[in-house]
């Protein structure tokens, strides 16, 4: 990756073409989501892959194609993933946030724990969902989430909802205007 002016980085096209898979779980271990990816970023804390519509996935709701395109950034030192999603034909459609363990990826695979708790914003508008919040109480009953992870969860979803609030870097709208093998915002980050 070549480093640019403000924070961004271009897109080394070649590193498209280096594909693994994207498997997240649920914490009692059920599979979540599994399919494959394309790595387009790496650092020691931050892995960013993109996903094309109509790519093959498995999951808890069975098997299917995905729907949108998608560019996922994990983090190996937060509590969330974040996921950007692009129409088929590639108008903004979303910013959705999975709560989730730290994501843990190697050469071949980028896997987290699902933990629930997610925050959508879409296109265009103000207002950030907090969605599946009896997903999380009835999980976090049933598979006997540690309190403190309990704790933990809803503060990241505090932190993350306010961070998409300020509508800057990742978090806004311009975000969409990117392309596989262009530049790729890494700016507010942490």
């Amino acid at each position: 990756m070549e480093r640019k002016e403000g924070g961004l980085e271009r897109c080394d096209p070649c590193l498209l073409l280096l594909t693994m898979i994207h498997h997240t779980t649920k914490y009692n271990s059920g599979t979540h989501y599994r399919f494959e990816t394309r790595k387009i970023y790496e650092s020691e804390k931050i892995l960013a892959v993109y996903t094309p519509c109509d790519t093959p996935l498995k999951s808890y709701r069975g098997e299917f194609n995905t729907h949108t395109h998608i560019l996922m950034f994990y983090f190996r030192d937060r509590l969330h993933n974040i996921h950007i999603h692009w129409n088929p034909d590639w108008s903004p459609r979303m910013h959705y946030v999975n709560i989730a363990s730290e994501a843990d990826w190697n050469g071949e695979q980028v896997s987290a724990i699902d933990l629930d708790l997610d925050l959508i914003r879409f296109f265009g508008s103000e207002e950030i969902i907090l969605d599946d919040e009896e997903e999380f109480e009835e999980n976090s009953s049933r598979y006997s989430y540690p309190p403190d992870l309990i704790v933990r969860c809803r503060r990241e979803a505090d932190q993350v909802r306010e961070e998409m609030g300020t509508r800057l870097g990742i978090w806004s709208d311009e975000i969409f205007s990117w392309r596989p093998g262009e530049k790729l915002p890494l700016q507010n980050l942490r």
